[in-house]
């Protein structure tokens, strides 16, 4: 048995580094795993040598979907793949499957940024898929209720991180900023991960303007990235703006983070909140998506309730203000995510689903309505995600009856 996964590219973001950890572990399991991407050389191919995944380059940039599925196909049957799986390509995995005879998985690392297209593509594919993944509650409900895929189609696979790697005390605050030329004094925020517009970065450049001595650590690439250092300079920001680009080993910089900041929207996971989590470094998150479900009813105040620059600004304010109860939320945080959100976790779920249609024929789950994620009323977006759905008991956007009904903000 040989599972080729498929990615786009080699940058080092969140399911690039999930991808080649899981490969690894599920190789261990008795899933041998290889991958494939168009890109033969970046950032992540690091990661992925590092990890004895083998790497292959298939196709190149510019052919589409049918090209390089075709391509793709060629390669699974060249290094005797038994099956194919996708982050998330649907449209050149589907065709490397059935043009190679070989299952077809694709795992859903996002949600409502679908074109009517793809949601269409996605609905009508999938009786021919091996199945497809969701990493949280959220993108599943999407899966099935916007994409309208059968139940049956669907695993639930949650995201997890190296519990051993990502876990608090093992990197000091002053070592780690000295590391990157940054003296003790004001406020540090950071962020790691893609450049993009989606990720909020603008609200938090915006947010640390206001804040007096704060520096900005931002590690990673995209093209989001020469609008943000232009936008550093028309607020002033000067050098309190530190471009780190891609770096092999998040850990550091959010170890010299007195917050980090992900509040991007439609997040599956946000590994770029649960990471810094799991270290024990404070996070805030936007109350959408996955970010609500890495988090334990105690430590929700982490998180904001609108997408803006006033939210994030006073959000940032008020935990740097309490620092005694931001560590409270910050350590039920770090238990909740290294308890429910291991990459051992993460790798039993590919396991049981690669067990399921591989070795018992059967399909990836059973065919009832799974329990929908938890919405936060008035935060999810309303023209690409589905009405907000009062799923476990929330009474607005600014309450938890899980806390007797406690303010969050």
């Amino acid at each position: 048995m040989l599972i080729l996964h498929y990615l786009e590219d080699l940058l080092l973001s969140g399911p690039h580094r999930g991808t080649a950890e899981v490969c690894a572990r599920l190789t261990e399991r008795g899933f041998p795993c290889a991958a494939a991407s168009l890109t033969g050389d970046g950032p992540g191919r690091a990661y992925f040598d590092e990890r004895g995944v083998q790497l292959h380059l298939v196709g190149k940039p510019g052919d589409s979907a049918l090209a390089l599925g075709l391509k793709l196909a060629r390669l699974a049957k060249r290094i005797g793949a038994t099956a194919l799986h996708g982050h998330p390509n649907r449209l050149p995995t589907w065709v490397a499957g059935l043009a190679s005879g070989r299952p077809a998985f694709v795992t859903f690392h996002r949600y409502g940024f679908d074109s009517p297209w793809e949601k269409r593509l996605t609905r009508l594919t999938s009786p021919f898929m091996g199945g497809y993944a969701c990493v949280s509650r959220r993108v599943r409900d999407y899966v099935l209720d916007v994409d309208r895929v059968h139940p049956s189609r669907v695993a639930l696979v949650p995201n997890g991180l190296d519990t051993e790697r990502f876990r608090p005390g093992l990197f000091g605050k002053e070592d780690s900023r000295r590391a990157l030329g940054l003296g003790p004094e004001g406020p540090v925020l950071g962020y790691v991960g893609r450049l993009g517009h989606r990720k909020g970065l603008d609200h938090l450049l915006r947010a640390a303007a206001r804040i007096p001595g704060s520096t900005v650590l931002l590690a990673g690439a995209g093209y989001h990235e020469g609008h943000l250092a232009d936008l550093a300079r028309e607020l002033g920001l000067g050098d309190r703006v530190r471009f780190l680009g891609t770096v092999p080993d998040p850990r550091p910089v959010y170890a010299a983070c007195d917050l980090a900041v992900a509040v991007g929207r439609g997040e599956s996971f946000n590994r770029g909140m649960a990471e810094p989590l799991a270290l024990g470094v404070a996070a805030i998150g936007l109350a959408q998506g996955g970010c609500v479900e890495i988090l334990p009813p105690e430590a929700r105040g982490l998180l904001i309730f609108e997408y803006s620059d006033r939210a994030l600004g006073e959000k940032i304010a008020k935990l740097l203000d309490d620092p005694a109860k931001t560590k409270a939320m910050t350590d039920a945080a770090s238990r909740h995510i290294r308890r429910n959100h291991s990459l051992e976790a993460m790798t039993e779920g590919y396991a049981v689903l690669y067990a399921r249609v591989l070795l018992e024929g059967k399909r990836p789950a059973d065919s009832g309505r799974p329990p929908r994620a938890i919405y936060i009323p008035g935060v999810e977006d309303s023209d690409r995600t589905p009405p907000a759905v009062d799923g476990e008991g929330y009474t607005g956007p600014h309450l938890d009856p899980g806390l007797g009904g406690k303010r969050l903000l």
